[in-house]
């Protein structure tokens, strides 16, 4: 989520939360992550290169929005709709790559559990859950 307009997303919501009340509902089923880009409030952790492409694309890392400013954590707009919500029992990591794995430790946190088959899904398939793919796979993790 972030501090903009997320209306060119609503249509991949309700196919994203069908898929979440699945995993829930299906016993043994492991372990929910979830993940979310976002900097702190000071952009000390945007590189300059990510910053630039940032406003070159129209859309500034930490620039006002009418959810708060964008991608900084902590702002109404880096919050998860209610329909996506972690629920008791379920990480949630926040990131500042494109995947989920370069910036975080949730490699650790899968191998730890012993799981070796993850769901990757989210509503930025061209950026986020591409990016999370890839470095998966290069980890060895067997992707769905």
């Amino acid at each position: 989520a972030f501090g903009g307009d997320m209306l060119w997303v609503s249509s991949i919501i309700p196919k994203a939360a069908t898929l979440l009340e699945a995993c829930r509902n299906t016993p043994n089923f492991g372990l929910i992550v979830h993940t979310r880009e976002g900097y702190a409030p000071d952009l000390s952790d945007v590189g300059p290169v990510k910053q630039r492409r940032s406003v070159n694309s129209g859309a500034p890392i930490g620039a006002n929005g009418p959810l708060g400013r964008f991608l900084i954590r902590g702002e109404r707009g880096q919050d998860t709709i209610d329909r996506l919500k972690p629920r008791e029992g379920e990480i949630v990591l926040n990131k500042h790559t494109f995947g989920a794995f370069v910036s975080t430790n949730l490699e650790e946190i899968l191998r730890s559990k012993g799981i070796d088959q993850i769901i990757i899904a989210g509503v930025t398939a061209d950026v986020c859950v591409h990016s999370t793919m890839r470095e998966a796979v290069d980890r060895e993790f067997e992707c769905w």
